[in-house]
């Protein structure tokens, strides 16, 4: 059978090939390869990254001064980052290059933008404002270290992005939190019309106090997938009636190395509703992460998951706390409850992990759970790179513990989950590492067994029934994980309005 040569396949498919390659690699196709030097060139230009003001007006050059507009075509994702100009004086040239750029940039459809404040504030801050603001094909909206003037510009932008990111700066003086009036927040048409909203560090305030209030008159219809990191849940999630993942984030960080942020306290809407806070908004996935064991968050979350009755819930072992573990339980056997699939992350201390398993675990015995996953990793903060777990996640066992009291743990998982939880029809046991970046680490898992709980009534059913553990294949479980995550698992299950 013949074999297809580089020159026989058409630009698509090199397009995907070269897509799969790392910028110095692709970048030495242009220069040695003559049948893909043409689409590794416009690869290369599609995604690129400028410091500004400092090399505005040489990216300029870059983009614009040829004949044939070739470069400017290319442009699909542009990254800017701040940086000042060091040779020449303060905001030499200004942002009027870049402007022209972004004004020719049609094909720009993902924008980035790094110490979004620190830009708009330099002397010809105004004219990247009005640039970026009349962008308005844009389907990626990524500001960060944003402020007053950030909020201002984002009121005033045309773009109607599919994927939002807002990021204020913990580290900004006087507070940890950019605070922004609510209803003017919820308004930023930018928002109006995005599937998934990522917001950081900001604190939602009616006249200057954090506090509820009804949803505004035009909701965030087209939000599903909304994630948070050290922000009140409750603050949004009213936004969102169709909202289906809600992503809470809490990362430690001190006041002059003080006081802790985040914690319940600064949660306004949980602690001023306190127990009953009910929205419209159920979410089928709830996915909590906590970087650090001394934030006091047990009422954020019992709260946001009895708002949101999630059917999955992703949460850490929370170094086997029975307080949390007893009010989650009670919520999960609650008639409206829908809980169904339980994701756990057991990390660092195998000694309160064995805490776990002795003292909350059995709180779950009467929960109509039917899946449990069960994660561990050795360190909750060492975090690897995207690219570095890409390299080592197809090894054997990727995700191997290196203390035997884990693998102990890990070995015993099974039987005793399926011993404890008389509901459960699957278990998954896996090891792995934390990956991505520290805010929004996730588990990246190489190793994992999946079993089917099988149950034989004994002939005195007072007695109950035996336990089998039935091993499936990976590909099987990851077929469970996906239908339990679905509209369609979610629509078979009854609750009460």
């Amino acid at each position: 059978m013949a074999v297809a040569s580089l020159q026989s396949l058409n630009d698509d498919v090199l397009g995907m090939i070269v897509g799969l390659l790392s910028q110095p690699d692709t970048a030495n196709l242009v220069f040695t390869s003559r049948a893909v030097s043409s689409v590794a060139r416009r690869h290369i230009l599609s995604s690129l990254v400028v410091s500004a003001p400092a090399q505005s007006l040489e990216f300029h050059r870059l983009m614009l001064e040829e004949d044939d507009g070739y470069r400017i075509q290319c442009l699909q994702r542009l990254t800017i980052i701040f940086q000042d100009s060091v040779d020449e004086p303060t905001d030499a040239g200004g942002y009027s290059p870049l402007a022209t750029v972004l004004a020719r940039a049609r094909n720009l459809r993902e924008l980035v933008m790094g110490s979004l404040e620190k830009h708009l504030t330099m002397q010809s801050g105004k004219v990247l404002s009005d640039a970026i603001a009349s962008l308005s094909d844009l389907c990626e909206l990524e500001l960060r270290d944003i402020g007053k003037q950030s909020v201002e510009l984002c009121e005033r932008l045309t773009c109607e992005p599919k994927v939002v990111c807002l990021a204020a700066d913990p580290w900004t003086e006087p507070a940890p939190y950019l605070e922004v009036e609510y209803s003017r927040f919820a308004g930023l048409p930018v928002l109006r019309n995005a599937s998934t909203i990522t917001l950081q560090h900001l604190s939602l305030t009616r006249n200057g106090t954090p506090e509820s209030q009804p949803a505004p008159v035009t909701p965030w219809s087209s939000t599903r997938t909304l994630r948070l990191e050290n922000m009140d849940p409750l603050a949004l999630i009213e936004l969102c009636p169709n909202l289906t993942t809600l992503r809470m984030g809490f990362m430690w960080f001190a006041d002059n190395g003080s006081t802790l942020y985040p914690d319940d306290a600064h949660s306004k809407y949980i602690t001023s509703l306190a127990r009953d806070v009910r929205v419209d908004t159920r979410v089928r996935v709830l996915d909590v992460f906590v970087g650090n064991e001394e934030l006091a968050l047990d009422k954020t979350i019992i709260a946001t998951t009895r708002a949101t009755l999630p059917v999955v819930l992703s949460i850490q072992f929370h170094y086997g706390d029975a307080a949390l573990w007893a009010q989650l339980a009670e919520l999960f056997k609650h008639t409206d409850a829908r809980l169904r699939y339980l994701d756990v992350l057991m990390h660092d201390e195998s000694e309160y992990a064995q805490t776990w398993f002795d003292e909350c675990l059995p709180l779950l015995s009467s929960c109509p759970i039917l899946c449990v996953r069960l994660k561990f990793v050795q360190c909750l903060l060492e975090v690897m790179a995207e690219d570095e777990f890409a390299s080592i996640k197809d090894r054997p066992e990727p995700g191997e513990l290196i203390d035997s009291e884990w693998e102990e743990l890990r070995d015993a998982a099974p039987k005793l989950l399926a011993e404890t939880i008389p509901s459960l029809r699957y278990i998954a046991v896996s090891s792995g590492y934390m990956v991505g970046d520290l805010a929004w680490s996730t588990f990246g898992g190489g190793w994992a067994r999946w079993w089917n709980v099988a149950r034989e009534a004994l002939e005195n059913e007072t007695e109950g029934s035996t336990v089998e553990l039935v091993e499936i294949d990976e590909g099987e479980g990851r077929k469970v994980d996906e239908y339990m995550r679905s509209a369609w698992f979610a629509k078979t299950l009854q609750f009460h309005d």
